[in-house]
């Protein structure tokens, strides 16, 4: 799935009690538009490659995770050619990018 940017114009007043309460609008106005369109769910398109190093890949289910012990052991990766869901970012990552990233971000280069 792919989005797009657009502008929405909303009340000061409701952008400041959503900011206050943590909600997010973005997510919040696009819920609702699928609400008004009948649609209740986003579905996305299967993944074939990383969007980074493009690898080619499977998306990543819970199943896998619990088939490599993974998801009992309290870790978060199975094989590195697994693809994840990288939000807010929208890209479709591989276990070996995802967790480079994540070190990235805990070494605070990103």
């Amino acid at each position: 799935m792919t989005k797009k940017s657009v502008m929405v114009t909303i009340d000061e007043e409701i952008i400041r009690s959503a900011k206050e309460k943590g909600i997010n609008v973005s997510e919040s106005a696009e819920k609702g538009i699928f609400e008004k369109i009948g649609k209740m769910s986003v579905t996305f398109d299967e993944p074939t490659e990383c969007d980074l190093c493009h690898v080619k890949g499977k998306r990543e289910t819970v199943e896998d995770l619990e088939a490599n012990g993974e998801h009992a052991e309290g870790k978060h990766f199975s094989k590195d050619t697994n693809l994840v869901w990288l939000y807010p970012d929208e890209k479709w990552l591989c276990n070996k990018c995802l967790k480079v990233k994540c070190n990235e971000v805990a070494e605070g280069k990103n």
